[in-house]
């Protein structure tokens, strides 16, 4: 299919007087670049392990933690939303607003010390962790 989209287009940018050598076919050969993108896609689908166990296991508090943050603000919306007040609303939002932003602003703070602290343990520089 992808080299019907390809062909189409070559051949409406050839001169009137120029021909292909061959015919395009319906099923191309692979090209080496897909086939290079296919194998890192199968190598980055997690194989079940014990190091993707172990992986899992350290990032799933993390996913949760990112998970709850828009949850809150959702169950907050509701709850101000039934009080049928449409001034309230438009506070709670701003607050919101004001509350994800500070939290992202500082979340990263642990994502760019975490791996920083970890690489200087691992080295054995325990005053620089």
């Amino acid at each position: 299919m992808l080299a019907l989209l390809l062909a189409a287009p070559t051949l409406a940018l050839l001169p009137h007087h120029c021909t292909l050598r061959s015919r395009p076919t319906a099923v191309a050969p692979r090209a080496p670049a897909l086939v290079a993108q296919e194998s890192r896609l199968r190598q980055a689908i997690p194989k079940r392990d014990d190091l993707d166990r172990e992986i899992m296991g350290m990032a799933l508090p993390s996913i949760a933690n990112f998970a709850v943050i828009p949850l809150v603000g959702a169950v907050d919306t509701m709850w101000v939303g039934r009080m049928g007040s449409a001034l309230a609303l438009a506070g709670q939002g701003a607050a919101g607003q004001c509350f994800f932003s500070t939290y992202f602003l500082i979340a990263f703070i642990p994502t760019i010390t975490a791996p920083l602290v970890a690489a200087a343990a691992g080295s054995g520089d325990i005053e620089g962790a």
